[in-house]
């Protein structure tokens, strides 16, 4: 529960003086300031996410992806936390970086080559299979962010 707590042996003061000990709790008000209030768009509130993006639990790893996502062009800024979670062995963390990629909207082409080495993930024919469809679908997602929607008739 947020409230007024002193930091752990070793943990910096919270600038506000309140210390949330649920890491998803946490990245759900990160997310709700900054939504709220753009100028809290700061690096300090994007690595406060950011630094779940590759922790050992997946809630927090997944929820981390979905508020940097949702938060686009600007969560772009954490793009390389994102890349690093191409490589976990959890295949949901895997299409959660890959769908928060082609949230990030254009600055996400940095990662294509990150992207295309899941071409290699698998070991069944199978696997194999449906991590070459789903690298080819998400480059081809990654290179169109940059394209206007299509209008539909």
């Amino acid at each position: 529960p947020v409230g007024k707590v002193a930091p752990k042996a070793g943990e910096p003061p919270s600038p506000t003086g309140l210390i949330e000990r649920d890491k998803q709790v946490e990245i759900m008000a990160r997310m709700v300031i900054m939504r709220f209030d753009p100028k809290e768009i700061t690096d300090e509130n994007l690595g406060g996410v950011a630094k779940y993006v590759n922790d050992k639990e997946t809630g927090p790893r997944l929820q981390a992806l979905n508020v940097l996502g949702n938060m686009g062009q600007a969560g772009a800024k954490k793009l390389d936390d994102v890349v690093r979670a191409l490589t976990s062995e959890d295949a949901d963390v895997v299409v959660a970086a890959i769908t928060t990629l082609v949230q990030f909207g254009p600055a996400s082409k940095a990662a294509l080559p990150a992207v295309e080495r899941l071409r290699t993930r698998g070991t069944t024919k199978e696997e194999r299979e449906y991590w070459v469809d789903l690298t080819k679908r998400a480059v081809k997602a990654i290179q169109d962010t940059d394209k206007p929607p299509e209008k539909k008739p």
